[in-house]
């Protein structure tokens, strides 16, 4: 096995196993792929090969998806979709022959040294994690909005179809998945398992502003400033039914950027990669395009509360910058990230919910 096939391995095993720490997930859902037979490395071997094949994915590619860890599909008889990993995404378990929405093949081709990792929410915001094997590189595709797009219209039309990919937010997958634990961990995101919703779905308490707002006064010692603030604010009327479909591109794009973050000791990264693909993509690393994206999204957003359908459980401004002060108080009161009573955060966290349900 390469050396980028088993950086990507160990990346996602460390991210699947913080996020497990969190109220809503069950904490065994981490699957680690079987011992390998002496000499055979075969891996997974429920992985639906012949299907990835038809779709053109090549014999490297499903070796590594043998071989990598998994999120364990939820249970409950009332479970659709695999876990969500993030306010906008659901987990694909291939070690048990899923396999991802093909319609993402209609709407943005891919090459065959790459593989979606995770599928787009039911949402506005829903979107993809694309993995290209080769690069070791991580993409996160938002299909209906232009949220994660690093090039003006100009430029990302004039790309081929099957080369827009490349122009949204990708950078080496270490990275990549430290700023989506970073969001975590400076309580950006604030997830909560709603009663009564589907197993995979939680309720989202988003603190945009992130180090620039709420954390600034967290007694917490692990802030990190290295990650980007989740982006624009979501239109709900036209997306809470079952004729709402989440892969119907939207081209209004605007120009985004992509910002500097910072490297991560334990895990060894390639910065020739993350350096080529801005290349690519003849961004100018001279323009402080990252400080317009930031102030976007806090203008947009700030704070946030959201269900699992992306529906927000309040608009009024106060409202939801008081209710997300409390979520974070108390995730922070039960020892958020490393003292963490994760059932008693549960508990504060659903009477919360229930507050702001009797109080809409």
């Amino acid at each position: 096995m390469n050396p980028t096939s088993k950086e990507i391995i160990s990346t996602m095993t460390k991210f699947y196993e913080f996020i497990v720490k969190l109220p809503y997930m069950d904490t065994t859902a981490v699957l680690y792929p079987p011992n390998f037979e002496s000499g055979e490395q075969q891996g997974w071997p429920d992985i639906n090969a012949e299907e990835l094949r038809k779709r053109g994915r090549t014999e490297g590619t499903i070796t590594l998806l043998r071989h990598l860890p998994y999120l364990r599909k939820p249970t409950t008889r009332n479970s659709k979709k695999g876990w969500m990993i993030g306010p906008n995404t659901h987990a694909i378990a291939y070690c048990d022959g899923e396999v991802y929405d093909e319609e993402l093949d209609k709407i943005q081709p891919t090459p065959g040294h790459c593989i979606w990792l995770a599928n787009a929410t039911n949402t506005e915001d829903g979107s993809a994690l694309l993995l290209d094997i080769e690069s070791g590189t991580v993409t996160e595709y938002a299909v209906r909005s232009s949220r994660t797009v690093c090039l003006n219209i100009e430029e990302y039309e004039y790309l081929s179809q099957e080369d827009r990919w490349m122009a949204h937010f990708t950078l080496p997958a270490a990275h990549f998945f430290r700023l989506w634990i970073d969001k975590y961990k400076n309580l950006e995101w604030m997830p909560c398992f709603k009663e009564g919703d589907y197993a995979e779905t939680v309720t989202w308490f988003i603190n945009s502003q992130g180090l620039e707002g709420l954390l600034d006064d967290t007694d917490s010692g692990d802030s990190d400033e290295s990650y980007e603030p989740s982006s624009e604010k979501l239109d709900d009327d036209d997306y809470d039914s079952e004729e709402y479909d989440p892969y119907e591109f939207n081209s209004e794009y605007e120009s985004d950027g992509i910002d500097d973050i910072d490297d991560i000791d334990d895990i060894p990264v390639d910065e020739d990669t993350l350096d080529s693909k801005v290349a690519e993509l003849k961004l100018d690393d001279g323009e402080d395009s990252t400080h317009g994206v930031r102030s976007q999204a806090f203008d947009r957003l700030g704070h946030e509360i959201r269900s699992g359908n992306s529906k927000l459980l309040t608009t009024d401004k106060s409202a939801l910058e008081a209710r997300v002060h409390e979520a974070r108080s108390i995730y922070i009161g039960n020892g958020w990230p490393d003292s963490f009573n994760r059932d008693e955060c549960q508990r504060q966290l659903s009477d919360l919910l229930k507050q702001i349900t009797n109080s809409s």
